[in-house]
């Protein structure tokens, strides 16, 4: 789409494939400031952009949204040149609308990647843990596993010390009876033989 504008923020001159690319005609562009066709999200960056080109620079690569007939917002790409002494504004601006629900689809797509590389992550990391959580688990086992040997080891001579020792409480009863008995007995036999 080529164009001429003034700085009095008017279109001055449209060729028709701003009719096809927006759906208005060529006298409904020229009777309307040029700022009201723009996005208002990008009002303020065209006019940055419009200040610059009244001090002289070109623009190279400039973006905004304008507005279709149908109310729908369609990109456009400026390339701009001044013309301080006439106070017009020769550009070149091409819809590049597809291109943007391309880069915006490209995006979206990313941050989807994204999300399942750092779900995957977090999957890997849980596994990770779990694997230390089994490995952790087996030594427990394990452990438990020589434990109980060790105590089966220990308990073995323990029941036979704990076994042999009621049996030498009983016989040291006994003993210690049969004991006190003699000493009666030899007390006895030392009262009679004297």
């Amino acid at each position: 789409m080529l164009c001429i504008a003034g700085f009095d923020g008017y279109f001055k001159r449209l060729n028709p494939a701003w009719q096809r690319t927006l759906g208005f005609t060529v006298e409904e562009l020229l009777a309307e400031p040029f700022l009201g066709f723009v996005n208002p999200e990008d009002r303020e960056a065209t006019l940055a952009e419009v200040r610059r080109l009244s001090s002289g620079d070109d623009t190279i690569a400039f973006e905004n949204r304008y507005r279709c007939k149908d109310e729908s917002y369609k990109w456009i790409l400026w390339n701009s040149t001044p013309f301080l002494h006439e106070g017009l504004i020769v550009a070149v601006a091409h819809d590049i609308t597809d291109r943007k629900r391309a880069e915006d689809q490209l995006r979206t797509q990313n941050l989807r990647l994204q999300e399942v590389a750092r779900s995957e992550r977090q999957a890997h990391e849980a596994l990770k843990q779990a694997e230390v959580q089994l490995v952790q688990a087996e030594k427990l086992t394990a452990l438990g596993q020589m434990v109980a040997g060790v105590a089966h080891e220990i308990n073995n001579p323990l029941a036979y010390i704990s076994n042999n020792i009621a049996v030498l409480r009983r016989d040291f009863g006994d003993l210690r009876e049969l004991l006190r008995l003699y000493q009666g007995a030899e007390a006895m036999v030392a009262e009679r033989c004297p």
